[in-house]
């Protein structure tokens, strides 16, 4: 009896092990044909050959800019801030501002002190939008005029697009005094 027991149970072992084997095939080919990254392993491989749709192009939302733009600024060592001069980032200019964030979701600071810096532009998206109230020359701005840099960088930088390590605007705005 006993033996015969041994065998009973064996075979319903087997049966439990070849139900979970067969179970985790399903789940391996459902996860290969519905997950779109397995099918990258495939046009990895040497020999395969891309089509127009396999490419994936992302160009900024501005494309106007590309083309016809200004230079306004760039960011050395991924962080600090040189402006331009002119439109001609061969020859920069030193700044008080620094980057601090990523092009998704960040800001510019005044380098005053560093338990006191102050942030005078937020980025979004890849979009630099000065305070209001620097750009309006209220009680922040004449507190830090010292650092700033000249009154037209700071309103080249707003409203700009930061591109690879470059702040680009469509075209310069010229700053009228009076």
């Amino acid at each position: 009896m006993n033996k015969k027991a041994e065998e009973e149970g064996s075979s319903v072992m087997g049966v439990i092990v070849a139900l979970f084997l067969a179970l985790a095939v399903i789940v391996f080919i459902f996860y290969f044909l519905f997950n779109n990254g397995s099918w990258d392993f495939f046009k990895n491989l040497p020999g395969y050959k891309y089509n127009k749709s396999d490419a994936v192009i992302e160009l900024p939302s501005d494309q106007n800019i590309l083309v016809n733009y200004y230079n306004v600024a760039k960011i050395l060592d991924g962080k600090y801030i040189k402006f331009c001069t002119s439109g001609d980032c061969t020859k920069l200019k030193d700044s008080n501002l620094y980057w601090y964030g990523d092009e998704k979701n960040g800001g510019i600071y005044v380098d005053e002190n560093w338990a006191f810096d102050k942030k005078i532009a937020d980025i979004s998206g890849g979009r630099i939008k000065i305070n209001s109230e620097v750009l309006n020359k209220g009680n922040l701005y004449l507190r830090l005029q010292s650092l700033l840099p000249s009154y037209e960088d700071i309103v080249n930088l707003d409203n700009s697009i930061y591109i690879s390590g470059e702040i680009l605007r469509d075209k310069k705005v010229e700053v009228k005094t009076g």
